[in-house]
């Protein structure tokens, strides 16, 4: 509120948490979300259990997918200079 933002002595910026804690948060957020009944999210057993990578897995599969990419990217621009 801006009358207590003029009152305040100290202004200090708190930037964002790092991205690990970031990702921990939203994934947290999900699981109760999902807990409580709010989200749907049933695996084939239909029991609660967790279906998010944690943070370490997902930074492995994002580093793996643009590998891939990358060498989709090259085969594809090999595969162009050859039909020229």
């Amino acid at each position: 509120d801006a009358a207590f933002v003029d009152r305040v002595d100290l202004k200090m910026h708190i930037g964002l948490p790092i991205l690990r804690a970031r990702y921990q948060i939203l994934q947290t957020c999900l699981e109760e979300l999902m807990r409580v009944g709010i989200i749907n999210a049933t695996t084939a057993t239909d029991s609660f259990s967790p279906i998010f990578l944690d943070f370490d897995e997902l930074r492995e599969y994002g580093e793996h997918k643009e590998e891939t990419e990358k060498s989709v990217d090259t085969d594809m621009i090999h595969s162009d200079s050859e039909h020229l």
